[in-house]
């Protein structure tokens, strides 16, 4: 079962890894597959951290040779959309991902111009 074991020999270290991913399955088909990770991320409830839930990644394994693939795409994604306020962060094994959503109060909410 994968919430047993320790994932973080799989998470992303370095943008060449994804690189090397595209270059085995191609650039359209990554893409794809991280706009896929990225749905499934911000599909999850999110909460204050001290009531965010853990969610077991194992569902979001279509299979389980794609298990290093999903630690990496995931944390490009998490990399990518996380913001403040809203964030997602795997556990100390990789094996969860939460995500953690704070209320801010209207002022405290960054204007852009």
């Amino acid at each position: 079962m994968l919430s047993e074991l320790d994932n973080r020999k799989y998470r992303l270290n370095d943008y060449s890894e994804i690189e090397r991913i595209e270059a085995r399955v191609g650039k359209k088909e990554f893409s794809r597959y991280l706009d896929w990770v990225a749905d499934r991320l911000l599909s999850m409830e999110g909460n204050d951290p001290v009531h965010a839930q853990w969610v077991d990644i194992g569902p979001f394994v279509v299979r389980p040779n794609l298990l290093p693939v999903f630690i990496k795409a995931a944390c490009l994604v998490i990399g990518c959309i996380s913001r403040r306020g809203d964030s997602w962060e795997f556990n100390d094994t990789y094996t969860a991902i939460r995500r953690i959503t704070e209320k801010t109060l209207p002022e405290q909410k960054m204007h852009l111009l």
